[in-house]
């Protein structure tokens, strides 16, 4: 088979539904083309597509990557309902946090409360401390990138919801990427479906499963 993308996606809800909408989501992509759907909100999964289809995994598991350990995340145990160590770092709630626990009147202006997406927004007005969260979440989200590209070797990357559509947290994933020697780079973009990836996916998902379905009963009833 020939890995065309992973949809690296940080979405809002519980993580235990994150695997369904990311899946969702990812479906939602044109896989006409080598454009994939990427989430980044509140959780931490990703749509692996290959053959133009969803690969899902054997316990439909694949690409539960908020809980992969990367450099500088702490070693959380794997529990279903809990945020992984990636997830905690790059994750909406996760971002939010580490502002928290960063700020303080000296180091910005800004309240101690933001959400990820204003502490980007803050970051492209060249806020400090804004900076240096967007420029750490960056950093762990290439991690990211850069271990699935060395064993799918996907060339391409593509980040949407909430959090992964910001412009800031792309292009700043882009420019560390530069950094690094690659026999052929993976491309970094943004989805073009935006927010709509998820209910173009559900609808998509629900044609496909219908025409299984109407494909087996052809099938056992014969001609």
């Amino acid at each position: 088979m020939r890995t065309n993308a992973v949809s690296l996606s940080l979405i809002k809800g519980l993580f235990v539904a994150i695997a369904l909408v990311v899946a969702v989501g990812c479906s939602g992509e044109p896989l006409s083309t080598r454009e994939k759907g990427t989430f980044i909100g509140t959780g931490v999964g990703a749509g692996i597509v290959l053959n133009r289809r969803l690969f899902r995994g054997v316990n439909w598991n694949a690409g539960e990557i908020g809980y992969m350990l990367v450099p500088g995340t702490i070693e959380t145990k794997r529990e279903t309902g809990h945020a992984g160590s990636l997830e905690e770092m790059i994750g909406g709630e996760g971002i939010r946090a580490q502002w928290r626990i960063l700020w303080n009147e000296e180091a910005t202006p800004l309240p101690s409360s933001l959400l990820a997406t204003e502490i980007f927004d803050h970051a492209m007005q060249g806020d400090a401390l804004a900076l240096t969260i967007l420029a750490r979440t960056a950093r762990f989200l290439f991690y990211a990138i850069y271990n699935i590209w060395s064993v799918l070797n996907c060339p391409l990357f593509v980040l949407g919801g909430g959090v992964g559509l910001h412009p800031s947290l792309c292009e700043a994933t882009r420019e560390i990427l530069e950094q690094w020697d690659f026999r052929e780079r993976p491309r970094v973009m943004l989805s073009s479906l935006g927010e709509d990836a998820q209910v173009l996916g559900a609808i998509r998902t629900a044609l496909d499963t219908a025409a299984l379905t109407v494909g087996a009963r052809r099938f056992v009833s014969g001609p």
